[in-house]
C-alpha cells in the first residue's frame, strides 16, 4: 500500500494517504493487491514476498491492471476514480482525501465525475518512458513515432466506442425502471396501476396517489440519464428518455429542452418527434405537432407508425389497438426498418402491459420474460413478471420470481416494496408482511409497514413506536402509530400527541391529513374528520381521495347528498381508477332509493378493484344482497347480477387464499338472480364455502340455507339453518327467516325444534290437525322419532302427562344427540311429581343440553315460566344444579339473579359489566338478536346530561339488513314491566339523517324517533315505557327508517306480577 513516492525515500504528504486508499478501494474491489509480486528462491517456488524488492519495483514503475480487468462487474466510472488514486505522480491524484470522497459520491449519485481516465497515447508514453534503455534505438524511437500518429488517428474512435459500451446499458436500465415508474404514476387503470397503489402505501409516499406512486424510481432513472447524457451528448437515445421521466414528474418545459436536444443531435429520431408532437397538440401548438408527426411518418415509414399508433392507443386505452401495433414492432425487428436503442424491451413491456389490461395474463407471461433477456442488467422485467403470476394466480411461481429479483437485485428495498405491495393488493397480507420483515432491524420502511400489515392493533402500536424511536422526524410513522394506538381504543391523549406531531412535521403534507381525516372519522367526530379532508384538499386539490371521503362524510353524516356527489365527481375526475370512490357511491345511492345504480357502482367498484376488501365485509355485502331481494327493475338487476358474477369468479380464480365470503357471495348472487336464476351452480358455490369453514360457522351455513330453499330444497334448508342459528349463539339475525322456512314446510316439520316452533305459533284445538297432516303421505320421509315427539308433546299441551311420558321415555333412551324429549319428560315428571318427585331431573337433562342453543333454552325458560309457571328462585335452582359456565345458561342465571331479588334488568349495551357511580351494577350486553357493539370515542369528550359518561360509552346498532331482527328479546315471568330507554347521538350531526322506531311487545312506542331532532348531539335522551309481559320474553323491536338504529342501555323494573305469588314480583 506504500505509495512511489515513500518506497524512494522521496517527500512524502496528504496525497500519500490517497494512494493508500486507492489501493485498499483496489484490493476490495478485485481481492488483490494492485502489486504484488511471486518470487523464487530455491525450494520456495511461488511464495508471495512481501515488501520485496519486486514489489517495490512495480509500485515505482509498472502501471496496475485496470480493475475492471479483474472484476468485470465494476462501473468504467469506478475504474477512473481508483485509477486516478493510484497515479505514480502526486500531482495528478486527488489532491486531498476530501477530494477522492467528493468524486465518489459523484458516482453514487449518477452525476459525472471530475476524473478522467487516461488514453492510449498517454499510457504508451509512460510504458516507453519506463523502458527507456531498451528503446534507445533509432528504429525503434521511429517505429513507436509511427504507432502514435496512428493511435492519435484512431484515439478519437476507441474512446466513442469506450463511452458507448458504458452508455447503452445504462440508458437501457434506466428505460427499464422508467417503464414500472410510468406504469404506476400514470395511473391509467387495469392491473398493474391498482397493485402500485399498495406499493406505494407501504413505500409512505406523500402527496396524491396519482403522481407519488413509482416516484423514487423515476427519478432514479433520471439521475442516471443525465449521467449517460453528460458521457454522449451527441446521441438522441438518452436525452428522449429524459424527457419521458421529465413528463413524469411533471416538468413539461424541462422535457420540451430535453427532447430539443434529443432531435438536435439526430432531427430524424422518430420517438422525441412523436412524443414532441403530442406535446405540442395538447399545448394547442397544432402546426408544430401536424409537422413533428408528418416527420416522424416520412422518416419512419411503416415502423414510424405503428410507433406513433403505439403510443396514442396505450394512452387512450385502445388495449387490442396498442398489442396489434407492438406486434408489427416486433415483427420489424432484423427486417432493415429503423429501430432505437431499448426500443426492443420497450416494445415487449408496453405490449405486456396492454395484455394485462385484456386479462390476457399468459400472452404477458411471454412478454415480461422476453423483456427480461433483453433488459439482463434490469430487475424491473422481473418484478412485471412476478406481478403477473401473481395475478393469474400462480402464488408459488410469483414467489420464486420475486425470490430471483431480491437476490439479484442491488437496491433491495424496492423489490421488498414490490413484492410485499402486489401480495397487499391481492389480499396475501400474511406473505406481505414476511417480505417487510426482510428488511433489516431498524428500518424505518421495515418498521413503518410492519405498523401498516400487523394482524392486530397491539402488534401495530409495537411496530408504530419502533418507526418512531427509528426516526422521530418521520410523519407518517407517527401517522400509523395515531391509527394504531386509536385502533386499540381509549388512548385519546397519545393519538393527539402522535397526530399532532405528524402535523407538525409536515405542516404541508397532504397524505398526513388524509390519513388523519381517516381514522378520525371512526372517533365519531365527523367535523374534525371534516376539517383534516379539507386541509388535505387546500394542500393538494389534484389529491383525489380527500373529495371521496369528504363526500361521504357529508352525504352518510350530514345528509348534504347533492354536494357529496359533487366532491364525488371531483374524486373520479381525478382518480377515476379508484374502486372506493365507487363504494361510497353506491352507498349513497343506496340511501337515495337509486337500487339499479348502486349495483352498477358495486359491479364498477369490483372490476376496478377485485381483491378489495370490501367485498369480505359483511355490511357491504348485506346491502347488495338486499337490493337484489327487492327484485325493483328485474330485467336491470339481471343484466347487473350476470356481469358481476363473472367479475367475482375472475377474483375467485386469482385469489392467493380460499375466501368462503366470495363463493358464498357468488352463490347468493346466482340463486337471487330476478331474470335467470342458476339454482345448480348456485348449490355447487355454497356449499363449497362451507367447506372452506369446515361447517363450524353460522354465516356460510345460513347462506347455504337461504340458497338451498330459494332451489326448493325447504327441508334441507330448515336444518342447516337450525344448525347455524346453534352455532351463532347469541346473534338470532335468522330467527325470523327460520320461521319462514318452517312454515312453508308445514305440515312437514324435520326437526324436534320445528315441531316446539309450529306448536309454539299454533292453538290445542289445532294440534290434532298437525298430527294427521304429519302422517300424510307428503311427511312419511320424515323419521318416526318426530312423529312420536309430536304425539308425546299433544298429550303434554293436553295435561295427559302419562301417556306423554310413556312415548317421551323410549325417545330418550334411543336419542343421542338432541336434548328435547328429556327435557319434556322432566318437564312431565315435574307435574306428575310434585317439587320434590323429581327436582334432580331437569338439572341432569340439562347438562345435555347445548348452551349456544338459545332456541332451545328459549323453549325451556318459556315454559318454566307459562306452562310450569314456576318461580324465578326453583328455575335458577335448576339451572344452578346443571352446573353449565358458558353461553345462554349464564346470561338466564344472571337474570334469575336479579329477578329473585327483585333488582331491575339494566344491561349496558354493546359493553361489559359496570358498576356506577351510585353503586347500581349494569350487566354485559346480552339477549340481543343481532347488531354491533359501537364504543363511543374518547373524542366525545362528555355525555350531556349524564351523571357518569362511562356508562353511555358504548351502544349496540343495528343495520337495516338486520330487520326484523334488530332487537332484543329478554326472558322474563308474566307481568307488568317499566322499561327505560336510553340514547346518545355520538355521529349525526343534523336532524333527519337518523330516524328509526320502537317497539316494544308488538305495539309500537316510538313511531318515527330522531335522536338529533329531539336533544341533539352528544346528549343523553331516555325514554320510559310500561308494557305487559304475556309469552315470557320481553320483545324490543328497533326498526330502521333511515341509517341504523342504535340504543345505549336498557332498564326492565318489574311493577306487578300476572297473579303473582312470590316476594320478587313486587
Amino acid at each position: 500500500y506504500m505509495p512511489p513516492e515513500q518506497v524512494s525515500r522521496s517527500k512524502v504528504d496528504a496525497r500519500a494517504d490517497v494512494y493508500s486508499l486507492g489501493a485498499t478501494l483496489y484490493e476490495i474491489l478485485t481481492l488483490r493487491a494492485p502489486f504484488e509480486r511471486k518470487v523464487e528462491h530455491g525450494f520456495h517456488s511461488g511464495v508471495k514476498e512481501k515488501g520485496d524488492f519486486a514489489t517495490q519495483r512495480a509500485i515505482l514503475f509498472d502501471e496496475p491492471a485496470p480493475p475492471r480487468t479483474l472484476n468485470p462487474r465494476l462501473n468504467r466510472d469506478l475504474d477512473t476514480i481508483i485509477l486516478r488514486a493510484l497515479e505514480k505522480n502526486p500531482e495528478r491524484r486527488y489532491a486531498s482525501a476530501a477530494e477522492l470522497a467528493a468524486d465518489l459520491r459523484r458516482f453514487l449519485r449518477y452525476e459525472p465525475i471530475r476524473a478522467r481516465s487516461l488514453g492510449m497515447l498517454t499510457r504508451l508514453r509512460r510504458r516507453v518512458w519506463r523502458h527507456r534503455g531498451k528503446a534507445a534505438a533509432t528504429g525503434t524511437i521511429l517505429a513507436l513515432a509511427l504507432v502514435a500518429s496512428l493511435l492519435v488517428f484512431y484515439n478519437q474512435r476507441l474512446k466513442y466506442d469506450r463511452l458507448a459500451a458504458d452508455y447503452e446499458p445504462r440508458v437501457l436500465e434506466a428505460a427499464a425502471s422508467l417503464q414500472l415508474g410510468g406504469l404506476t404514476m400514470k395511473m391509467g387503470g387495469g392491473y398493474l396501476a391498482r397493485t402500485e397503489r399498495f406499493v406505494l402505501e407501504l413505500r409512505g409516499s406523500t402527496g396524491p396517489f396519482s403522481r407519488e406512486v413509482g416516484r423514487a424510481p423515476v427519478e432514479k432513472s433520471l439521475r442516471e440519464l443525465d449521467a449517460c447524457a453528460a458521457i454522449l451528448p451527441g446521441r438522441p437515445e438518452a436525452h428522449y428518455q429524459r424527457a419521458r421521466a421529465l413528463l413524469l414528474l411533471l416538468k413539461e418545459e424541462d422535457a420540451l429542452e430535453a427532447l430539443g436536444k434529443s432531435l438536435a443531435a439526430n432531427p430524424r429520431f422518430v420517438p422525441a418527434l412523436g412524443l414532441r408532437s403530442s406535446l405540442r397538440e395538447k399545448r394547442g401548438d397544432r402546426d408544430g405537432a401536424s409537422s413533428d408527426r408528418e416527420l416522424a411518418l416520412k422518416t419512419g415509414g411503416s415502423w414510424g407508425s405503428s410507433w406513433l399508433e403505439a403510443g396514442q392507443a396505450m394512452a387512450q386505452g385502445r388495449w387490442p389497438d396498442a398489442v396489434k401495433a407492438y406486434d408489427a414492432l416486433i415483427r420489424f425487428e432484423g427486417a432493415g426498418e429503423p429501430e432505437y436503442l431499448g426500443s426492443r424491451g420497450e416494445a415487449r413491456i408496453g405490449r405486456g402491459m396492454a395484455l394485462l389490461e385484456m386479462e390476457d395474463f399468459q400472452d404477458a407471461v411471454a412478454s415480461f420474460s422476453e423483456a427480461r433477456g433483453l433488459f439482463s442488467e434490469s430487475v424491473e422485467p422481473t418484478v412485471l413478471l412476478a406481478k403477473t403470476y401473481y395475478l393469474m394466480g400462480r402464488r408459488k411461481k410469483a414467489k420464486e420470481t420475486f425470490e430471483e429479483a431480491f437476490q439479484s437485485a442491488s437496491a433491495k428495498e424496492e423489490v421488498v416494496l414490490q413484492a410485499a405491495g402486489i401480495c397487499r393488493s391481492v389480499g396475501d397480507s400474511d406473505t406481505a408482511l414476511e417480505w417487510v420483515k426482510r428488511l433489516p432491524e431498524g428500518n424505518l420502511m421495515r418498521e413503518r409497514n410492519r405498523c401498516l400489515l400487523a394482524s392486530s392493533p397491539a402488534e401495530m402500536v409495537e411496530a408504530g413506536r419502533k418507526a418512531v424511536d427509528t426516526d422521530p422526524r418521520d410523519a407518517m410513522a407517527h401517522v400509523f402509530l395515531a391509527q394504531a394506538l386509536f385502533l386499540e381504543g381509549e388512548k385519546l391523549e397519545e393519538v393527539q400527541e402522535h397526530s399532532a406531531k405528524a402535523v407538525e412535521l409536515a405542516p404541508e403534507n397532504s397524505y398526513v391529513q388524509y390519513y388523519l381525516g381517516l381514522f378520525n372519522e371512526g372517533s365519531t367526530d365527523p367535523d374534525l374528520a371534516l376539517a383534516y379532508y379539507q386541509e388535505a384538499i387546500r394542500l393538494d386539490p389534484e389529491f383525489g381521495w380527500p373529495y371521496g371521503r369528504l363526500g361521504m362524510c357529508l352525504g352518510i353524516c350530514r345528509g348534504e347528498t347533492q354536494k357529496a356527489l359533487e366532491y364525488l365527481e371531483t374524486a373520479f375526475e381525478l382518480d377515476p381508477q379508484r374502486a372506493n370512490t365507487y363504494w361510497i357511491r353506491s352507498r349513497l345511492e343506496l340511501n337515495s332509493s337509486k337500487l339499479v345504480e348502486a349495483i352498477q357502482s358495486v359491479r364498477k367498484a369490483v372490476e376496478l378493484n377485485p381483491f378489495h376488501y370490501i367485498l369480505t365485509t359483511q355490511h357491504w355485502v348485506s346491502d347488495l344482497l338486499s337490493l337484489l331481494r327487492k327484485k325493483i327493475e328485474p330485467e336491470a338487476l339481471g343484466h347487473e347480477c350476470a356481469g358481476l358474477v363473472n367479475t367475482l369468479e375472475r377474483r375467485v380464480n386469482q385469489g392467493v387464499d380460499e375466501e368462503w365470503n366470495l363463493d358464498l357471495l357468488i352463490a347468493q348472487i346466482l340463486v337471487l338472480n330476478p331474470v335467470s336464476p342458476e339454482p345448480r351452480r348456485a348449490l355447487e358455490y355454497a356449499r363449497r364455502a362451507v367447506d372452506l369453514t369446515g361447517g363450524k360457522k353460522p354465516e356460510p351455513l345460513a347462506g347455504l340455507a337461504e340458497v338451498q330453499f330459494l332451489s326448493g330444497e325447504w327441508k334441507e334448508a330448515v336444518l342447516t339453518l337450525e344448525k347455524a342459528l346453534r352455532l351463532s349463539g347469541d346473534f338470532r339475525l335468522w330467527d325470523p327467516l327460520l320461521l319462514e322456512y318452517r312454515r312453508a314446510l308445514l305440515p312437514c316439520a324435520p326437526s324436534y325444534a320445528s315441531i316446539d316452533a309450529a306448536l309454539a305459533g299454533s292453538s290445542k284445538n289445532e294440534d290434532s290437525r298437525f298430527l294427521e297432516a304429519q302422517q300424510a303421505p307428503s311427511c312419511r320421509k320424515e323419521p318416526e322419532k318426530f312423529i312420536a315427539y309430536l304425539k308425546a308433546r299433544i298429550f303434554q299441551r293436553a295435561g295427559k302427562m302419562g301417556e306423554a311420558m310413556e312415548v317421551f321415555r323410549p325417545l330418550v333412551a334411543s336419542e343421542k344427540e338432541r336434548p328435547e324429549p328429556g327435557i319434556r319428560l322432566a318437564e312431565c315428571l315435574r307435574v306428575v311429581g310434585g317439587e320434590g318427585g323429581s327436582g334432580a331431573d331437569f338439572p341432569s337433562v340439562l347438562k345435555r343440553c347445548d348452551p349456544a342453543d338459545r332456541e332451545l333454552w328459549e323453549q325451556w325458560v318459556a315454559i318454566q315460566f307459562l306452562e310450569l309457571d314456576r318461580r324465578p328462585r326453583e328455575v335458577l335452582a335448576d339451572l344452578t344444579g346443571a352446573g353449565l359456565k358458558v353461553g345462554y345458561p349464564t346470561d338466564l342465571r344472571w337474570l334469575l339473579e336479579r329477578l329473585d331479588r327483585g333488582e331491575p334488568i339494566r344491561i349496558r349495551c354493546g359493553g361489559e359489566d359496570y358498576e356506577g357511580p351510585a353503586g347500581e351494577n349494569w350487566g354485559k350486553d346480552r339477549f340481543f338478536l343481532s347488531g354491533s357493539q359501537k364504543t363511543i370515542s374518547a373524542a366525545l369528550s362528555r355525555v350531556i346530561g349524564a351523571q357518569d359518561r362511562a356508562i353511555y360509552q358504548v351502544e349496540r346498532w343495528f343495520d337495516h339488513t338486520h330487520f326484523p331482527a334488530s332487537g332484543y328479546r329478554i326472558p322474563l315471568p308474566r307481568g307488568q314491566y317499566r322499561v327505560t330507554l336510553s340514547f346518545v347521538e355520538s355521529w349525526i350531526r343534523g336532524p333527519g339523517l337518523r330516524r328509526f322506531g320502537v317497539r316494544l311487545e308488538g305495539k309500537e312506542v316510538l313511531p318515527d324517533y330522531d335522536i338529533f331532532r329531539e336533544v341533539g348531539f352528544g346528549r343523553l335522551d331516555q325514554h320510559a315505557f310500561e308494557s305487559e309481559v304475556e309469552d315470557g320474553f320481553l320483545d324490543i323491536l328497533f326498526v330502521p327508517i333511515v341509517l341504523a338504529p342504535m340504543v345505549t342501555t336498557i332498564q326492565v323494573e318489574r311493577l306487578q306480577a300476572k297473579d303473582d305469588r312470590s316476594p320478587a314480583g313486587k
